[in-house]
């Protein structure tokens, strides 16, 4: 995922979730060191199908894939 801004001196927790859980999986959330603007994190597919993928995090704007 890529911020519009760096994270906040305190880091940011970002908050992701699989709207078909049964199709694909993701970790609850990742965490954002200060001053990072990027962060990686897998997917597991355990179906075929197609779901959207969701990434949120307190004074910003959620984003999908």
């Amino acid at each position: 995922m890529q911020l519009s801004e760096p994270a906040p001196p305190d880091g940011l927790t970002v908050s992701l979730e699989s709207a078909a859980p049964g199709i694909a999986t993701l970790p609850p959330s990742v965490v954002l060191a200060a001053g990072v603007s990027t962060a990686a994190t897998s997917v597991t597919a355990l179906s075929e199908g197609t779901t959207n993928l969701t990434a949120s995090a307190a004074t910003y704007a959620p984003g999908q894939s």
